[in-house]
């Protein structure tokens, strides 16, 4: 009986998910939940490293696994919320402690240690807390490419600066890897694409430039075949 009920409804989305892909007009409730879906799966692995880990937690792994929550329930909240207008809370979080946060934890998930340096052109920056929020999401999945992208390299490296230029906020991502053709850079943004992935959606980059365009800033990526990546992001 069960068996039938879970065929009625997998058959049930592949047809609404049909339905949906035929409208481009704006976002749907679906693909908020696919974008929502992709992006809990960082915070919900950096938990399972903090559980999983030998010995006590200490007082690093504790806020590391506090924040995850955070960010977990903050992605929940946004379904919720879709499609309705947001009480607007002026409130500002600091940029650079959520960078150093989000290199903790890929530090702390990622089995192959890929050295991460911050370049801080400006030690504090501020930001309204839903901007913040948004751009956090959107690190998460540039940089989890990058560190994909290099891990069978012999010598791999990711660099992160940040700095403000005429009330803008730039922060660009490099990373030493294979790089990105140019047929592949053309339609990120414009369709779901991986590239060079076993088991990739491609919804991380997909989505990125989404939220991006959707704060009013952009998303920029240059690649070099076998030399480098650098994804740019302004707001």
């Amino acid at each position: 009986m069960m068996h039938g009920v879970n065929n009625d409804f997998t058959k049930a989305i592949y047809m609404k998910r049909q339905d949906l892909s035929k409208d481009t007009s704006e976002p749907t409730l679906y693909q908020h939940i696919v974008q929502i879906a992709h992006d809990m799966r960082a915070p919900m692995a950096a938990l399972m490293a903090v559980m999983e880990s030998p010995g006590d937690i200490d007082s690093q792994k504790k806020t590391l696994a506090k924040k995850a929550i955070w960010r977990t329930l903050h992605l929940v909240e946004s379904i919720l919320v879709h499609n309705h207008k947001p009480t607007v809370v002026e409130d500002f979080s600091n940029l650079n402690d959520t960078i150093m946060g989000l290199i903790l934890e890929k530090n702390l998930i990622t089995y192959h240690k890929i050295p991460i340096e911050f370049v801080e052109d400006q030690k504090s920056i501020f930001l309204q807390s839903e901007k913040v929020n948004k751009l956090e999401r959107v690190l998460c999945n540039v940089l989890q490419n990058s560190i994909e992208a290099l891990v069978d390299h012999k010598n791999p490296k990711i660099k992160i600066f940040i700095k403000t230029r005429y009330s803008k906020v730039y922060i660009r991502i490099e990373d030493n890897g294979p790089g990105m053709p140019a047929h592949i850079r053309r339609k990120i943004g414009i369709m779901p694409i991986t590239y060079m992935k076993e088991n990739g959606h491609g919804y991380g980059l997909y989505n990125s430039k989404k939220i991006m365009n959707e704060m009013g800033g952009r998303l920029v990526l240059r690649s070099r075949n076998n030399v480098s990546t650098t994804v740019t992001l302004v707001v």
